[in-house]
């Protein structure tokens, strides 16, 4: 289920990052996870219409 923006998915995969987990279902949203090359942890979110709002 890839349907985070493929833009910035094809910029990070294009300047080395690796993916660490693919695009999961959130209670606020989608997220997925990437490594850059230098091993920093880089989250991609896409918020759902209520967003973190789903915990009050």
């Amino acid at each position: 289920m890839r349907s985070l923006s493929n833009y910035w998915e094809d910029k990070l995969l294009r300047a080395g990052a690796q993916e660490e987990s693919p695009v999961t279902e959130q209670p606020y949203g989608k997220l997925a996870m990437y490594r850059d090359i230098f091993g920093h942890g880089i989250c991609l979110l896409e918020f759902s219409a209520e967003g973190y709002d789903v915990y009050l």
